[in-house]
This record gives C-alpha cells, sequence and structure tokens, in this order.
C-alpha cells in the first residue's frame, strides 16, 4: 500500500502568461531591482522606483499589458 499526498492542481496566473524579455531590453533596470532587493534584504516598499522603472520598462516594450501602477500594488505618480 502507497501513501501519496493530494495533488493539488496548479492554478493558473491571475493575469495569463507573459513574454519572457529575450533580447534584455529591460535587462539593465532588472539588475537594479534586483539589486536593490538584495541591499535591502528584499523589502520590496524599499525599492518601489526601482520595481517602478522596471514594469514601466516592460509596459514600454510591450513585455507586460498596460497598467496602472496603482493596480500593480504602487501608487501612482503625479
Amino acid at each position: 500500500m502507497s501513501y501519496s499526498s493530494p495533488y493539488n492542481k496548479p492554478k493558473e496566473p491571475e493575469k495569463g502568461s507573459f513574454p519572457l524579455d529575450y533580447d534584455g531590453v529591460c535587462k539593465s533596470v532588472r539588475t537594479i531591482f534586483m539589486q536593490c532587493l538584495k541591499e535591502k534584504k528584499s523589502k520590496v516598499r524599499e525599492c518601489k522606483k526601482e520595481m517602478r522603472d522596471y514594469f514601466q520598462c516592460r509596459i514600454d516594450n510591450q513585455l507586460m499589458q498596460p497598467e496602472s501602477m496603482y493596480s500593480l500594488g504602487l501608487e501612482d505618480e503625479d
């Protein structure tokens, strides 16, 4: 008799899949964001500017659907 854990079906991403940055158009911005996270010990609140810049780069280069920064967890800048 074998015991197995119940299988939980994985959920699809809330916003669907998104294109990967194969050409590296946002690589430098992503690197800055990841470096900030590393320096701030993964405290996202302290890297909001870098996160905003990364999302904006992805939006500007059609690597994600246009969204307000508010809906991405960042307040809009006025």
